[in-house]
């Protein structure tokens, strides 16, 4: 149900540390990927739902609820122009 957004550094003593937790589906996250950016966030999740997270804000900005079934992948174009989503339904 949570995302986690990690920071990865070089100092070992931080190394993996959890900057934001991004909360706002209902069931299980089945898949997410990032925008080639790296400004975005797209989840899929057994709640039959997609998301679109604005990293830097830490919020979800779109939610897609056209899946009558769980959503188990998600995916973005090369230029982030389009999504797609393959499901149960």
């Amino acid at each position: 149900k949570t995302l986690i957004v990690w920071k990865l550094t070089r100092d070992e003593a931080n190394y993996g540390v959890p900057q934001k937790r991004l909360y706002g589906h209902s069931h299980f996250i089945s898949d997410v990927v990032l925008s080639s950016d790296g400004n975005y966030a797209l989840s899929g999740s057994w709640d039959k739902t997609l998301r679109l997270w604005d990293l830097a804000a830490g919020r979800t900005t779109r939610r897609f609820e056209d899946h009558t079934q769980d959503v188990l992948s998600v995916a973005f174009s090369v230029d982030n122009r389009q999504i797609v989503s393959g499901s149960r339904d």
